[in-house]
């Protein structure tokens, strides 16, 4: 699934390559050709961060996968275990092909979540290294261009840019608390009711939490959060009922 929608995602990508790393760009054209029937048949492109948004997801599932056929020893596979590697590492690329800083933190946080859940002493190792990093960046660069340089690649599109968005969301948020605006209205609604600066025109939130409660309003919010505890309280009671099975088994 994950990969199918990365190679689906990537292919929308492909027809605006300056979302995409120049060499990347350079390819594209050179086969723009071969995808012409592709693009007719597509109704609307996939923005790099959608893809990535999609793909991330899934990810951490394959690595999960993968290292659990690698330690039971006694049901190993090798066929199922080398197939989710392979689709594993396709997703992989193709997120990293997508140039999401905001999928990149994602990742990195699940991988170390899947870390301190199988091998708690590399965890004790990777988060003083990573904060040594992070605290490094940020006291060589400053904390004010590492943050800008977190959120995009165009400085002109930084945090001071999310702030004015978010200050602006959170004004439609007060005016439709409990309806919301509805879905694809943030534009619409923002541009009518809120008129923006000449040129300053975001599409959407920028925040998943307040573009949640714009869309549905408040008790979609809540609706939503209720989702997400309940994903997390099922991962984490099958990951103790999966606990007390291998302690069984011994």
């Amino acid at each position: 699934l994950g990969t199918g929608l990365g190679l689906v995602g990537f292919g929308g990508m492909s027809v605006k390559p300056r979302a995409l790393f120049p060499w990347m760009q350079r390819w594209l054209l050179a086969v723009g050709s071969h995808l012409a029937d592709f693009r007719q048949r597509l109704p609307d492109t996939f923005h790099p961060n959608v893809v990535a948004a999609a793909v991330e997801l899934l990810v951490p599932l394959g690595v999960a996968k993968v290292l659990q056929s690698l330690q039971d020893r006694h049901r190993r596979q090798w066929v199922p275990t080398l197939l989710a590697g392979v689709l594993t590492l396709t997703m992989l690329v193709i997120l990293v092909l997508t140039q999401s800083r905001a999928a990149y933190m994602g990742l990195a946080a699940a991988l170390l979540v899947l870390v301190a859940l199988t091998r708690t002493r590399w965890l004790l190792i990777a988060l003083p290294v990573l904060t040594g990093a992070v605290i490094g960046g940020g006291m060589v660069a400053g904390w004010s261009n590492l943050a800008d340089a977190l959120v995009s690649h165009d400085p002109a599109y930084g945090l001071e840019w999310r702030r004015g968005i978010w200050s602006a969301a959170i004004c439609i948020l007060g005016d439709f608390s409990f309806t919301g605006v509805g879905f694809g209205c943030f534009e619409p609604v923002l541009s009518l009711l809120y008129p923006p600066p000449p040129g300053w025109l975001p599409p959407h939130a920028h925040n998943l939490f307040l573009q949640v409660a714009i869309d549905l309003g408040l008790p979609g919010l809540v609706a939503f959060l209720a989702i997400l505890g309940l994903v997390a309280y099922l991962g984490i009671r099958s990951y103790a009922e999966s606990k007390l099975s291998q302690q069984a088994r011994r």
